[in-house]
């Protein structure tokens, strides 16, 4: 996997508006992160926090058209005559690495693709590969990299999703002291762009699960159809197409506000 990382931040005038908060907890082992978007009058944001109990790094890297990529599938599925998708970067992006690793957990791309990983433990459960499917094979953990690389918006990645099974693999841990180590990170991915588009995909019971038009809001867990169902529950939430105002500017969305 190519990747650059401590870029200098004249970089992000290239890209999206991306404002990523990065909260340490003390004591408690809390992993609730939460990402919001709102879009309206041409203007799309994205904002999340990323509240897990230890220092993610902090470290930026950078994708770079040209770039040449192949998925990491040897860890976990030895030495299997896989398929492993290849691809060339086409579009430059920037984002928050996993301490300094190849895998960008939050970034966004010079054509406004946003995507970020959430964490959603005890209910992810990757796919494994499938020898009948005949498609190139991309892991669970590449996928960010790999959309915010190729994809213009979320139509665009959904629709290169199609094109590839999606197993599970393995990323470096790059914990202190500790080398060699790698860890199946249980996530879920937001997609989002510059138009305002959404989408959600998880990978539940050993399938993937794609959630489009999926509105401004995601938090870790439960998946996200018990997300939208409990939601409504609620009388102050609005479940469906969406239209507000917040300081004048028309903001719209999806899902549940």
């Amino acid at each position: 996997m190519c990747i650059s990382c401590n870029i200098p931040n004249k970089y992000l005038t290239l890209l999206l508006v991306s404002l990523c908060v990065f909260v340490l907890s003390g004591s408690r082992q809390a992993r609730g992160c939460s990402n919001v978007g709102v879009s309206g009058n041409g203007y799309a944001v994205t904002a999340r926090t990323m509240d897990e109990p230890a220092n993610t790094g902090n470290t930026f890297g950078l994708g770079k058209a040209g770039d040449k990529n192949t998925s990491d599938l040897a860890v976990l599925n030895g030495d299997q005559n896989i398929n492993a998708l290849t691809w060339v970067t086409e579009h430059n992006f920037l984002g928050q690495t996993w301490r300094g690793n190849s895998l960008v957990f939050d970034g966004v791309n010079d054509e406004g693709l946003y995507a970020a990983y959430l964490y959603l433990p005890k209910f992810t459960e990757y796919p494994k590969y499938d020898p009948a499917d005949t498609r190139p094979v991309l892991g669970a953990l590449d996928v960010s990299n790999y959309l915010l690389g190729t994809a213009n918006s979320v139509s665009d990645a959904l629709e290169r999703l199609k094109k590839v099974q999606v197993i599970v693999n393995a990323m470096p841990a790059n914990l202190p002291g500790i080398d060699g180590l790698f860890v199946i990170a249980p996530l879920h991915l937001i997609l989002r762009d510059k138009k305002g588009d959404s989408a959600v995909v998880e990978w539940v019971r050993g399938k993937q699960n794609i959630y489009p038009n999926s509105g401004p809001v995601l938090t870790n867990s439960p998946p996200f159809d018990w997300q939208i169902l409990h939601a409504q529950e609620f009388d102050y939430v609005t479940s469906g197409s969406t239209a507000a105002k917040f300081d004048g500017v028309e903001l719209h969305g999806t899902g549940f506000a």
